[in-house]
């Protein structure tokens, strides 16, 4: 009954998440260019339809400390060159922007990387920015507190079991809810980021709407849909796979 209970409950998960995106509005998204340290901005652009690519941060890597700079001063680092630093064998590309490093996973050189960059770079508007960021791992405090006083009114930090200091902060209960969105290992499906926080709330408002309240504005009715849906996720998870050996 246990096992039954947790995928009913991640079944109304997905169910609200999608009725968060799906649910239209009076007013249309604010042109956004959404600043990401990792894929995460990259697929909120594109599940929110807000193309053409207005940032040039997408599906680039940027560590924690570097993406707080960067954000600082985004008129002055997205003004800025990249500059070849070197790559590994994966292969993972790697450039310098104002002093600044930035990783690539998603392309095939970095000419083609550098070449997105630039272009959507040109793009770019300070005050289209908004600034979203999800630091797998530990986080200290005074990283925190610098993006807190970052001068960006969008702005919003994941955090994994965590206590929220700031109203920009949004903890998630479980690092795996992530896993299959942030590692390019696995397809980003059905909107994995929205499950505990509304996007396009935050997009449209600069405000964070708990999981609460989430589950207030968007409610689940127990239709057939809804119950065919449990079944067959339960159904997959206790039948075992058949072996395709023969």
């Amino acid at each position: 009954m246990s096992k039954l209970k947790t995928i009913y409950q991640e079944e109304q998960v997905r169910i609200r998440s999608e009725k968060a995106l799906s649910v239209k509005r009076k007013k249309p998204l604010p042109r956004t260019a959404l600043i990401s340290n990792n894929c995460l901005g990259g697929f909120i652009t594109r599940d929110l339809g807000l193309l053409p690519y207005l940032s040039p941060t997408v599906d680039s890597i940027i560590s924690p400390k570097d993406f707080i700079a960067f954000c600082s001063d985004l008129a002055y680092y997205c003004a800025k060159p990249l500059i070849y630093q070197g790559e590994d064998s994966r292969p993972t590309y790697y450039g310098t922007i104002g002093g600044l490093q930035v990783a690539f996973i998603h392309n095939k050189s970095f000419e083609e990387a550098k070449s997105k960059w630039d272009r959507r770079a040109q793009r770019f508007k300070v005050e289209d920015a908004a600034v979203v960021a999800y630091f797998a791992g530990s986080i200290t405090d005074e990283l925190r507190a610098a993006f807190a006083d970052l001068p960006i009114k969008r702005k919003l930090l994941y955090l994994v079991d965590s206590d929220v200091y700031y109203p920009h902060e949004f903890s998630v209960t479980s690092d795996e809810a992530f896993e299959g969105m942030i590692h390019a290992t696995q397809p980003c499906t059905k909107l994995r980021y929205l499950y505990q926080c509304d996007v396009k709330h935050w997009l449209s408002t600069g405000s964070i709407r708990p999981w609460e309240l989430l589950e207030k504005h968007y409610p689940i009715r127990a239709t057939a849909s809804t119950v065919r849906r449990v079944l067959r996720a339960l159904f997959k998870q206790i039948m075992p796979r058949k072996s395709l050996a023969k």
